[in-house]
Order: structure tokens, then C-alpha cells, then sequence
């Protein structure tokens, strides 16, 4: 396999297993296991646990022309 054959069979991996957010689309991708990427940084996001009425609960924060909101990653 030639490295452009390559790049592109990574590339259709990646968009299998990842897809865009709603309202987010080209700045955040989510995973069916709930792993946010940053197509801006190129990196996975790490959520952070937020408790409320004893249950806990993964959120992370996304942001869209300097406007941020949090989101629960099963809500996602």
C-alpha cells in the first residue's frame, strides 16, 4: 500500500468511527464510545465528572465563535 492509499484508508477509518456534532460540524467529531475529537487541535477532549442529584455524569465543554457551552457526553 503506497502512503496516499494509506492516508486515505486512515481516513476512511477515522470517518467511521467518528462523527460530527450537531451544530459543530468541521470544530468537534464524537465516537459511539463517547470520545470527543478536536478537529482544530487534532486531539481527543478529556470530559470532566459532574455530579448532580447523586449521579454522576461526563461533560465537556465545546465552543463556536467564542460562545462556550457544556454539554453531557450521553446527551451528545
Amino acid at each position: 500500500m503506497n502512503p496516499l492509499q494509506l492516508k486515505h484508508f486512515k481516513n476512511e477509518l477515522f470517518d467511521a468511527v467518528f462523527e460530527d456534532i450537531y451544530g459543530y460540524e468541521d470544530l468537534y467529531k464524537i465516537s459511539k464510545n463517547g470520545e470527543i475529537w478536536s478537529c482544530l487541535y487534532k486531539i481527543i477532549m478529556i470530559p470532566h465528572l459532574s455530579y448532580r442529584n447523586n449521579r454522576c455524569y461526563y461533560k465537556i465543554i465545546l465552543s463556536h465563535t467564542g460562545i462556550s457551552h457544556h454539554f453531557s457526553i450521553h446527551r451528545l
